[in-house]
């Protein structure tokens, strides 16, 4: 039966998170999940549009009433732990990443599975089956002695460009740079699309091609043009996590299921519903097939 994948994945992804940050997992139908992935999803649409854009060009614009109904719920649970803090014994981290970490890995996968849909000759059901099998999920050992896997959640988040202005830094001396003073305090937004499109770099930069991460040994390489977590020192903080996840998630779909469309694979149309902040997918629907 088709259904639309965002809720499910979201669910799922921020779950994790939220075993990380406070300790413990909430039922899927527990009301502050529920309202953590209804403001993170509203979030993200508002701020890809161009309204949302130009708010954040000043600091104010990031003061909507969505962000303080997300810091209002963190900081309940940031009450609630102080209430029974230990200071021997540390349970978890609470911090306000949750936003950020939990909706990437949803809409990344995302467009994963659109990417996936639209060009079926990619999926690597063949090299898990091999590496894995069916008597068990894929575990994170695996991922070294899984180069296609590892190609294609590559090429999937250079496609996809999930943050392709980045978030906004600041400088925190006087620069020079290419002949230009940069002041103390000035915002920098690294553009990181020019990167990922970049034809110097990426020789079909606007095609789905795993070839992009392949040498010529048929083997798995590592590419400058490949930024997905930001750049510079002040790099994604959940990185390894996002990693983590990508492989899990992706790696169990594809040795548990066949991903099927609602219409032609030539007709799914892989550019983003909006791009500002986060590139979004379009909505879609698929039907989830047991192998």
């Amino acid at each position: 039966e088709p259904f639309d994948p965002t809720f499910v994945l979201s669910r799922s992804g921020s779950n994790i998170i939220c075993s990380v940050l406070f300790g413990s997992r909430f039922d899927y139908d527990d009301e502050r999940l529920l309202t953590i992935i209804r403001l993170t999803n509203d979030n993200f649409q508002i701020m890809s549009s161009p309204r949302g854009e130009v708010s954040q060009l000043s600091p104010a614009g990031m003061g909507c009433g969505n962000f303080k109904c997300l810091r209002d719920l963190i900081a309940h649970c940031v009450h609630d732990h102080q209430a029974s803090l230990d200071p021997r014994s540390s349970r978890d981290f609470i911090d306000c990443f949750l936003t950020k970490m939990a909706e990437t890995v949803g809409t990344m996968l995302r467009h994963a599975f659109l990417a996936l849909m639209k060009y079926p000759k990619v999926q690597d059901e063949e090299e898990i089956d091999l590496m894995v099998g069916h008597v068990r999920l894929p575990a994170l050992k695996d991922r070294a002695a899984m180069p296609y896997t590892d190609m294609v959640i590559h090429e999937v988040q250079r496609f996809a460009d999930i943050t392709p202005m980045n978030l906004p830094h600041r400088v925190t001396r006087d620069t020079a740079f290419h002949g230009f003073l940069i002041p103390k305090g000035t915002s920098i937004i690294t553009l990181l699309n020019t990167v990922h499109y970049d034809p110097s770099q990426i020789l079909t930069p606007q095609e789905f091609n795993l070839e992009h991460f392949l040498d010529a040994n048929q083997s798995f390489k590592k590419s400058p043009a490949f930024m997905p977590f930001s750049a510079g020192r002040c790099l994604c903080l959940g990185r390894s996590l996002v990693r983590m996840e990508l492989f899990l998630y992706l790696s169990a779909a594809l040795q548990s299921f066949s991903r099927q469309p609602l219409g032609a694979p030539e007709d799914i149309d892989l550019t983003p519903l909006s791009s500002g902040l986060a590139s979004l997918p379009r909505p879609f629907q698929l039907c989830m097939c047991p192998r």
